[in-house]
């Protein structure tokens, strides 16, 4: 997939990276090859992975569904992940944020 810099311009193929952050902190972004501006995605944490895994186990159950009240079930989980996953997005930031203060 190809996407836009837009500090510069530049049409580059999206690639995603990962550096470490802090003590198991992992940030995940892609950067633009000419201007080297960074785009953040995501933190992953061990907490954040587990939810991420869970939802990979899930996703492989959801073609067995066929009733709405299944599939109601199913996209409850998703959107409960999704939650917790923003919560410890936020916490993650919040610590970052006082490790540079530091």
């Amino acid at each position: 997939m190809k996407v836009y810099c837009d500090n510069c311009d530049n049409q580059f193929e999206f690639k995603i990276h990962k550096k470490k952050v802090a003590e198991g902190i992992f940030e995940y972004y892609t950067e633009c090859p000419e201007c080297k501006k960074q785009y953040h995605s995501y933190y992953e944490n061990k907490k954040i992975k587990k939810i991420i895994d869970k939802n990979r186990e899930i996703s492989k159950t959801v073609k067995g569904y066929d009733t709405l009240e299944e599939s109601a079930k199913i996209l409850k989980k998703f959107q409960d992940n999704k939650k917790q996953i923003e919560a410890e997005q936020k916490k993650i930031q919040k610590e970052l944020d006082e490790i540079e203060k530091k």
